[in-house]
């Protein structure tokens, strides 16, 4: 979204949120940004902002504003810009409250701003408490945003191994949810504490090449990032032109900026290379911008290498002595911070043994009485399976009695079994006569009906010879003449041997016919013909917006055509009462749609009835 467009939406935001009448404002204007907040972040903290701290009637209002508020920062990174007091309220409020969600993030953001803060052992004990409300609320999301947290926390306290295992877990989840970019980073924190454990260095080049091959299609932020993180693991491995290559890929994704601000480490980089005048430019930089700068280890550690290489053996020995106090200073700092996390971590752990042995219990108890009550469903089953037995046992002597008498009654049956075969056989051979003769029967009645389809034919002959008498046209002419040579050829035969050849040959050369008058060729024809003698009536209809289906319009081209309705029945494949029926509601329909046209419709079919509309000089032809 270009800014203009983006600003217009902010404006209209707020004059929402301030335009509010009747209900709760407050509510509303929460709604509005709740919606908003991941798409536009910075629209939605405009909201928030614009709300007054007078309006808000309750401390579920104001714990809600706090947290949406906080959530929001957190997207735009300004959270450094934030304390702890505030979001401290909320997480109290909502763990009273039993609010799981809200916990988890209430808890979770207080963390995050402790340690930016550098107070890393209260922001383990928060981001702890974020997991444990993380159990009832089961939001993977934020459960991922935890474990990179304690890796970052990890890391600050030299923790390299916990770091990447907790940032390894926030990796493997957020690839779960399909969330890239922030797996990618979690990777990233993982490469970065490789880097920093002396052993690991070459692993954390290898995880970094990986990345580079698996997320090509990341932001210039994140790649120049991962150029970025390259620098130190390749000067522990003595690759200082490789570091200086990636620092200039890092610096063109950036746009010549260098945006971590780590210029001790780009020093010592350019120190190791031999570029002196930009070692000493970036040290210079960083005493401007870093009013610490004179407790800052790294900065001596870049300074003292300098003066290594540059021969100023004073500086050097000074520089030693600085950086060895403050290395030692640090390293303290780090085992009691590490003493801290590992034991609140530990708490944690234990804290989760327990649950898990308690799940456990219950779900061992669960099973036992499962286990018991399948052992009594089997027991009763297995005595009553012995009882059934015992009855079986008694019904097979039983049996063994009637088996006797059975075989004696088997002797009998197998006599009489003889004898109703011999009746079968004689039924089978009266059956298969009745069959012949109803078959018989039957052939007689399929010739009969043929004589008479042909003889209903017969009466449409006169009007067939008048359609031939009223067209000139080739195409409709041709099959017309078919059909009245075979009515003459059935004429010729009425009084000679009504053999069955000869009936089923004129029936073959009737359907023929028949099936030709009804191609879609012959009926476009016909239709373009008829179009051009009913002034382009049949091309109206089809102009319609509810015209007729294709099969209407057919039997519409027939009832143009002077056809009568058994014949146009026989040619559209229907019972005559079903055309009259499909016929009626044709008309019905056009009289609904548009009266003149129904009119115009039934005028005329009066003059195909008469024959005179085939016979009228059409127009130019389509």
């Amino acid at each position: 979204m270009s800014f203009p467009k983006h600003l217009v939406f902010m404006v209209c935001c707020i004059l929402l949120t301030m335009a509010g009448c009747g209900g709760d404002r407050v509510s509303q204007a929460l709604d509005r940004a709740e919606a908003i907040k991941d798409d536009y972040a910075d629209s939605a903290l405009a909201i928030l902002e614009s709300i007054p701290s007078n309006t808000i009637r309750d401390d579920a209002q104001r714990a809600r504003l706090v947290l949406l508020k906080t959530y929001v920062k957190a997207n735009l990174c300004q959270l450094s810009e934030c304390d702890d007091s505030l979001i401290s309220v909320v997480a109290d409020y909502y763990d009273k409250e039993k609010m799981h969600s809200e916990a988890v993030m209430a808890y979770f953001y207080k963390a995050d701003i402790l340690s930016r803060a550098d107070d890393y052992p209260e922001a383990m004990k928060n981001v702890l408490k974020s997991l444990e409300w993380n159990d009832k609320a089961n939001d993977s999301r934020f459960r991922a945003k935890a474990y990179d947290l304690i890796g970052d926390i990890y890391s600050h306290a030299s923790n390299y191994p916990q770091a990447i295992s907790y940032n390894r877990k926030a990796a493997h989840i957020f690839k779960g949810l399909g969330r890239k970019n922030n797996e990618f980073y979690s990777l990233i924190s993982a490469a970065r504490s490789y880097s920093q454990d002396d052993t690991t260095e070459s692993v954390a080049v290898e995880l970094l090449d990986s990345l580079r091959d698996n997320f090509r299609n990341m932001d210039s932020t994140a790649l120049g990032l991962l150029h970025y993180r390259y620098i130190y693991p390749l000067y522990l491995l003595g690759r200082h032109h490789e570091g200086y290559e990636h620092y200039r890929k890092a610096l063109s994704y950036w746009k010549g900026e260098d945006r971590l601000e780590s210029k001790p480490l780009v020093a010592d980089m350019f120190t190791n290379i031999g570029m002196y005048d930009s070692a000493a430019y970036y040290l210079e930089q960083e005493r401007l911008i870093n009013p610490d700068y004179d407790n800052d280890a790294t900065y001596h550690f870049a300074l003292r290498n300098l003066a290594d290489s540059l021969g100023d053996i004073p500086l050097f020995y000074k520089e030693v002595m600085t950086f060895s106090e403050l290395e030692r200073a640090d390293v303290r700092a780090a085992m009691r911070d590490e003493v801290s996390l590992i034991e609140r971590d530990f708490e944690h752990d234990r804290a989760e043994r327990a649950r898990v042995r308690s799940v456990t219990i219950k779900l061992i108890a669960i099973f036992a009485v499962v286990l018991m009550a399948m052992a009594g469903i089997f027991a009763f089953f297995l005595i009553r399976q012995r009882h059934h037995l015992r009855v079986l046992e008694l019904q097979k002597k039983e049996a063994a009695t009637r088996k006797e008498k059975e075989k004696l009654e088997i002797k009998e049956a197998a006599t009489r079994k003889e004898k109703e075969e011999l009746q079968k056989k004689e039924a089978e051979t009266r059956r298969v006569n009745e069959e012949l003769q109803s078959r018989e029967v039957q052939t007689r009645k399929e010739m009969e009906e043929l004589r008479q389809q042909l003889q209903s034919g017969m009466e449409e002959a006169e009007e067939l010879k008048k359609l031939l008498s009223a067209t000139d046209d080739i195409k409709i002419r041709q099959p017309l003449q078919a059909l009245d040579a075979i009515y003459e050829g059935y004429f010729r035969m009425k009084d000679m041997d009504d053999s069955q050849v000869g009936y089923g040959q004129l029936l073959e050369r009737f359907n023929k016919e028949i099936e030709k008058m009804r191609s879609p060729e012959y009926v476009g024809h016909l239709e373009s013909v008829l179009d051009g003698r009913c002034d382009y009536f049949l091309s109206q209809l089809r102009g319609l917006e509810k015209r007729p289906n294709d099969r209407d319009m057919k039997m519409l081209t027939y009832v143009l055509a002077g056809f009568s309705p058994r014949v146009i029945a026989l040619l559209c494949d229907m019972k005559l009462t079903n055309y009259n029926l499909r016929y009626s509601r044709m008309k019905s329909s056009l009289r609904k749609y548009d009266p003149d046209v129904h009119e115009r419709l039934t005028h005329l079919a009066r003059l195909a009835s008469s024959g005179r509309l085939l016979s009228r000089p059409g127009l130019n032809a389509k």
